[in-house]
């Protein structure tokens, strides 16, 4: 997650402030743990990239950059 956040996708905050029972505090996860939900986004400042002639192409490489995450995830499942 911050290899995504250091090419400006942003995640949102976790909602709880500590790792809930029955996990350690200092769980590897314990960052994940600590959410009500996942968010992610992308800013696309060029309006041109999202509605232009290139844009669902723009989407689609967009999502793909998310792939981490959602390897995260399935490998935790």
């Amino acid at each position: 997650m911050a290899d995504l956040t250091a090419e400006a996708v942003r995640i949102s905050e976790p909602g709880l402030k500590r790792v809930p029972a029955p996990f350690p505090a200092d769980h590897p996860h314990g960052d994940l743990l600590r959410r009500k939900g996942l968010t992610t986004w992308i800013d696309l400042h060029d309006a041109a990239l999202a509605f232009g002639d290139s844009g669902p192409a723009n989407c689609v490489q967009s999502m793909w950059r998310l792939r981490p995450i959602i390897d995260l995830l399935a490998a935790l499942g």
